[in-house]
């Protein structure tokens, strides 16, 4: 039988204090694990929750363990809050200004004074000083995860394994060009022993690479699935109820995504220091990082490009509505859920020269169903068969100007294959009654 989350959680705990040579009671191990547990187990967590901790955990000993327990216990742009069990640790690093200017109340959170010696350490791994303005891209989470880590373990640890934890929480701070040769010179100035150093550096690429392992699936369903949970994660309105969002909710949390994967650096994904990782797995890194990059773009393009039809239908026939009036609920594994695909019919002449690996990805689908979406893509295997690479990529071209309102809707569908637009309209007349009539008279003006 398999135990609880928080038991596991526990034994994990346990296993890293003893492997840290630390003294503990169990009243000690169980305050610790409440707090992680607690603050990782918002329901909106759907990728950075406690099974990541378990995921990067994995195979690692007593510090590294400590740091992957503690590492995301804060991520504001998700929880949208500091839950009760941490909000007093928050509240003593950081203050909350909210700045009513041209984004109305937006927060910036402000670093405080440190009021002892081993939070001016903090300070000084962080990079940062009183005064600073932190935000969820500079490191406002990691931060503050450290800082909780510290009031957490500092009646546990000695001196140095305090300064590695943080060291090793500051090293997840993403997509960085060569951070841990910066971390390096924090360390010296503190005079870290010397004699620490390789292993602390090593622990630290080690460390930082796990975190963003999905980077480096050999199979792109992988990676794509974890994107979705991340999409699910960072997009409120995706994840209020299941079929509960809009075609214009879906498109916007799509194209953050895409936007995203666009100006991602790929080199910038996976660390390291000197000739650590070696040239080897080094190039395994940052070749799987670069294809699953270039895969996750051109798939998101495709996704955007068959969303655009939809968002422009729903335009034309009566205003953004929820996705499942005109396309269907999503249909999870056997349902018998009637959906517009079911009335798509076969798909006229097939393009020729369609990569192979995106097709894949489109009939077969992520490796896992996601909180809010389908693990395939029916719509989208028509379109990308319908239209073929090139035409996508000119028409993924001609979206993005209907969706920065530089293109009208009637407009937009006049690019697409006649016969595609009107087999994707009269099958969304086959779904929604009450715009039945508004879709077919669409169809007929095509």
């Amino acid at each position: 039988m398999q135990k609880s989350k928080i038991e596991q959680l526990i034994e994990l705990l346990r296993s890293a204090l003893t492997d840290a040579d630390a003294k503990f009671s169990e009243q000690e191990l169980e305050k610790v694990a409440i707090v992680v547990f607690d603050s990782m187990s918002n329901s909106g967590r759907n990728f950075h929750n406690i099974n990541h901790v378990f995921d990067v955990a994995h195979g690692l000993d007593g510090i590294s363990v400590l740091a992957a327990i503690f590492h995301d216990v804060i991520y504001y742009q998700v929880d949208g809050c500091f839950r009760p069990s941490v909000k007093q640790f928050v509240h003593e690093q950081i203050k909350i200004k909210i700045d009513a200017g041209k984004e109305a109340n937006k927060e910036q959170f402000i670093i405080k004074m440190p009021k002892d010696e081993i939070l001016k350490k903090l300070h000084l791994i962080f990079g940062v000083k009183t005064g600073d303005s932190l935000n969820v891209f500079s490191g406002l989470n990691e931060f503050l995860s450290a800082s909780i880590a510290i009031a957490m373990l500092e009646p546990l640890l000695t001196h140095n394994q305090l300064l590695k934890v943080m060291g090793l929480i500051e090293s997840t701070i993403p997509f960085r060009k060569d951070p841990i040769t910066e971390l390096v010179a924090r360390f010296n100035q503190m005079h870290f022993p010397l004699e620490e150093m390789d292993d602390f550096t090593n622990r630290a690429v080690d460390f930082s690479n796990r975190d963003v392992f999905n980077f480096s699936e050999n199979d792109p369903k992988h990676f794509l699935n974890n994107t979705w949970n991340l999409i699910s994660e960072t997009n409120y309105s995706l994840r209020r109820d299941a079929d509960n969002y809009t075609v214009s909710d879906y498109r916007l949390a799509l194209f953050k995504t895409y936007l995203f994967l666009k100006n991602l650096d790929p080199a910038t994904v996976f660390t390291k220091y000197k000739n650590y990782p070696n040239y080897s797995n080094w190039e395994k890194l940052n070749t799987a990082s670069k294809a699953n990059v270039e895969i996750g773009r051109k798939y998101l393009a495709i996704q955007l490009v068959s969303i655009a039809v939809i968002e422009a239908i729903a335009e034309l026939t009566g205003g953004n509505t929820p996705m499942s009036l005109l396309m269907g609920e999503v249909r999870r594994r056997d349902q018998k859920i009637v959906r517009m695909e079911d009335y798509l019919g076969d798909i006229f002449a097939p393009k020729s020269g369609l990569n192979k690996h995106l097709v894949r990805l489109l009939e077969e689908g992520r490796s896992q169903e996601s909180s809010f979406d389908m693990k395939t893509s029916p719509i989208g295997t028509f379109i990308y068969k319908s239209l073929g690479e090139e035409q996508s990529e000119t028409l993924f071209g001609l979206v993005q100007n209907y969706f920065d309102k530089k293109m009208t809707a009637r407009i937009l569908i006049g690019h697409y294959p006649k016969e595609v637009i009107i087999k994707i309209i009269l099958a969304c007349s086959k779904i929604s009654s009450t715009r039945r009539d508004e879709l077919i008279k669409l169809s007929e003006a095509i």
